[in-house]
């Protein structure tokens, strides 16, 4: 086999421990699907609902009947096959080359899983429809802007030219297989260079490294079948540290309960469309790791879906792909407790491994691209004790006012009404992280979004600067300092931050933020200026048209006051635990500082933020005790 050695096969087919044994169940289910699936319904799919689900019903009923030898999968998959003969393929709805892809890679793992089991006619069709695909696609990226060498760090360049490759591995007898062979090699490699951080990040998110990883996994597998992964990632390379990396993203964004990751950059609550290509490709670098993850989202942990998704099914290459052995829990593995990419400007930190973590995560990067970029520069989330407090409004790619794309979809502070220009839908702002500093006891950082409110003559202001210190240890809690300086006259300035749930109540005691269920959970303190200068509005927030994950309807609150420079300074707070009780709560101005003094039952804690214009590095939060 080109993709998959046997002894995959025989450890799918013959392994029913945990959680093969229901990744099968589910491989069926999926199947009885697609058997009920009319071959007219799946090739008058709109595109962008076309791609996955195509790539899920040939891989999936083809591994079905190699498993089972069940005869149903593969009658249903031939009668499917048999209506792109000719130029069949060409009456399905697509756009450009992007339907392309799907099919293509499709085509060629079911071909191969298959091997010689189709009857000679049909497995000369089966060649015929995949070269004429592959020549198509080919064609295509000539003449197409998704084919620029600009584009390879996007992920619709990585995936069409992992397809190329895929094709010039699995038609080794036409004319241009070497090309297409040598070409998706030469975009494999500059993806991995420039599409994957060092800290192994990719910069469309979760969402889109599944796009990716789902095609470009298979290509790997490929060379590694012919002996040829070393011409993209030779062993104990750099790129092969980049790969090494990326479950350890995955980790750091996950949901200390499961089930879901932090949606930065533009990915989605749903963690399926992340999980694409992840086991294809991760577990030959991080199998352990990779296991881990995967239960936590997708598991017994987890939803419980074990791959299965109407639209973004992975259960055929979890089946296939799943690490040998027990799963080991991410507490065992030894991961560090922070991480922190530069390149994306984008910082993680959290204080363990289980179900009651806290985390903290902020955002403030460049624009690299202008796609599916946010107006979230400064931008956190913040999860206490395993419940969220702080949450970031999900994705969109939608300019419209108010949307998830644009400012009101992330907490940051608005002036006069406005804050970060609009992004979405082709336009973007940037931001940069001035310091990260990580101690034992807590992790800061500091990040400018001036530029994000600047562009365009959008919002005239000197600064904008937010501070963040998350504490970790012994109650953690988050303080953000924002430091945001206009001019010298009063303005209107809102802090918001999207929660869970929560009520109007007073702020002389803080106001109570709640559970996506209303439990209460945490709290939000107001602590400059004075609280009694400050109004809060709440109002329902929606993160998409079509809520599917946990937070998509929350809400969203304003904290509003009118000054000069307000320097919000916020602090949140899990639930405490009888004994852990605040004392008090003082804010000193010193010169060129903000002092926090936060008084516990265990001692005090002092938490210093730099105020005002910097030449230079800026000095991050400090803690002292």
């Amino acid at each position: 086999m080109l993709f998959h050695g046997d002894e995959q096969v025989e450890r799918a087919r013959s392994d029913r421990g945990y959680p093969r044994d229901r990744i099968a169940e589910q491989l069926e289910y999926a199947c009885s699907r697609h058997l009920d699936a009319s071959y007219e319904h799946l090739r008058t799919l709109a595109p962008i609902r076309n791609l996955m689900v195509w790539h899920a019903f040939v891989t999936e009923l083809a591994l079905l009947h190699v498993l089972t030898d069940d005869e149903r999968p593969l009658a249903h998959l031939v009668g499917f096959l048999r209506g792109l003969a000719g130029d069949g393929w060409r009456t399905v709805e697509t756009t450009e080359h992007l339907h392309a892809p799907f099919v293509l890679t499709g085509l060629a793992a079911c071909a191969d899983l298959l091997g010689d089991r189709l009857a000679p006619a049909d497995r000369d069709q089966l060649h015929a429809t995949t070269t004429g695909v592959a020549e198509f696609l080919w064609e295509d990226l000539q003449h197409g802007t998704w084919g620029t060498i600009e584009r390879t760090v996007w992920n619709h360049n990585a995936i069409a030219y992992a397809a190329i490759g895929v094709a010039g591995v699995a038609l080794p007898e036409h004319r241009r297989s070497g090309e297409w062979l040598g070409i998706g090699i030469e975009r494999a490699r500059r993806f991995l260079e420039v599409g994957v951080t060092d800290a192994g990040m990719t910069w469309e998110g979760h969402h889109y490294c599944g796009y990716v990883f789902q095609h470009l996994g298979l290509f790997l597998r490929g060379l590694r079948g012919a002996g040829r992964i070393g011409d993209v990632v030779p062993a104990g390379s750099a790129l092969e540290a980049k790969l090494r990396r990326v479950p350890h993203w995955y980790a750091h964004d996950l949901f200390p309960r499961g089930k879901w990751l932090q949606n930065y950059n533009d990915s989605h609550w749903d963690p399926h469309s992340a999980l694409l290509g992840f086991l294809l490709t991760f577990t030959e670098y991080e199998p352990a790791l990779s296991a881990a993850v995967w239960d936590q989202l997708v598991g017994r942990p987890g939803r419980r879906t074990f791959g299965f998704d109407s639209r973004f099914s992975s259960v055929g290459e979890a089946l296939l792909c799943f690490p040998a052995g027990p799963i080991r829990p991410l507490a065992e593995l030894g991961l560090d407790d922070h991480f922190h990419c530069p390149e994306v400007g984008y910082v993680a930190a959290r204080t363990g491994w289980d179900s009651g973590a806290s985390v903290f995560t902020f955002n403030s990067g460049p624009l690299a691209g202008v796609v599916h970029d946010h107006a979230d520069n400064n931008a956190f989330t913040f999860i206490a004790r395993g419940a969220p407090l702080a949450l970031d409004s999900g994705s969109a790619n939608d300019p419209t006012p108010g949307s998830p794309s644009t400012a009101a979809g992330h907490n940051g502070v608005f002036v006069d009404g406005r804050g970060e220009a609009t992004a979405g839908g082709g336009t973007g702002v940037s931001g940069r992280i001035l310091a990260v500093a990580v101690t034992d006891d807590a992790v800061a950082v500091v990040g400018d979004a001036t530029e994000s409110y600047t562009a365009g003559g959008h919002v005239g202001l000197r600064r904008a600067h937010r501070h963040a210190l998350f504490v970790r240890r012994p109650v953690p809690y988050l303080v953000t300092f924002d430091d945001v300086d206009v001019d010298d006259r009063e303005h209107r300035f809102e802090y918001t931050v999207h929660v869970p749930s929560g009520d109007t109540g007073d702020a002389a005691g803080g106001w109570t933020i709640g559970s996506n269920t209303g439990d209460p959970v945490g709290g939000l303190q107001v602590l400059l200026p004075d609280p009694d200068a400050v109004a809060l509005a709440a109002a329902p927030y929606a993160t998409q048209r079509r809520p599917r994950g946990p937070h998509n309807n929350h809400m969203r609150w304003s904290l509003a006051t009118t000054a000069t420079r307000p320097d919000f300074v916020v602090l949140f707070l899990p639930r405490l635990a009888p004994g852990e009780e605040l004392g008090g709560a003082r804010v000193e101005r010193r010169d060129g500082e903000i002092v926090v003094r936060l008084t516990w039952p265990a001692g005090t804690d002092d938490l210093a933020f730099a105020v005002g214009p910097h030449r230079g590095a800026v000095a991050p939060p400090s803690l002292r005790r």
